[in-house]
């Protein structure tokens, strides 16, 4: 059954959705009315799609989450939206949402919608979501340049960021897909793919 996130900040609609969510057979993971509780739900959880209002409350919009969403996650999204005018249209295209719903909707546009996605569905395998211990990561595979070992800490290097996780180089090289990281030392292992 496929996970699906509500960032919608107008609870009546959220709930609508949520209903609509579990006619076409699939499962409402939450509903977030901002950024914050968006990043959250997607920390914690494995999410196949996200349903996206544009205007949400707090600093930070749908696009901001839309491109978090690309960049961080490799989820993919549904705009949900009531602007029509150029430049929003504009930006909801650059993000590269998989859809468009344009608000007020019927039950049979989403139902339909999440139907035919869904029935064209390849999960991104560029990024992988690493469970360890209680911490989840998600790592772009496609990015990941090389791992460094230090005893059971491991720094990972990405084309533009690095992040430190507890593990030991042998057993983050089991639980990433095959031949993402090869080592070549007893410390290092690189991603042969970039």
């Amino acid at each position: 059954m496929y996970n699906i996130l509500i960032v919608e900040d107008e609870l009546l609609i959220a709930n609508l959705l949520k209903n609509y969510i579990q006619k076409a057979n699939c499962k409402c993971a939450g509903i977030a009315i901002d950024f914050e509780e968006a990043i959250a739900i997607l920390e914690e959880q494995d999410i196949d799609l996200v349903l996206l209002d544009v205007t949400i409350f707090g600093d930070k919009n749908g696009i901001d989450i839309a491109r978090k969403l690309n960049f961080t996650y490799g989820i993919p999204f549904i705009f949900l939206t009531s602007h029509s005018d150029t430049s929003t249209l504009k930006l909801i295209t650059e993000t590269k949402p998989v859809g468009y719903l344009s608000k007020p909707f019927k039950e049979i546009d989403v139902v339909t919608t999440l139907n035919l996605y869904f029935s064209n569905y390849t999960p991104n395998i560029d990024f992988f979501k690493l469970n360890i211990g209680k911490s989840f990561y998600n790592i772009n595979l496609k990015e990941l340049v090389y791992a460094k070992s230090d005893h059971v800490y491991i720094q990972l290097f990405f084309i533009d960021k690095e992040i430190l996780i507890r593990e030991t180089l042998g057993k983050l090289i089991k639980n990433l897909p095959k031949n993402s990281l090869v080592r070549i030392n007893r410390s290092i292992a690189v991603n042969p793919n970039i």
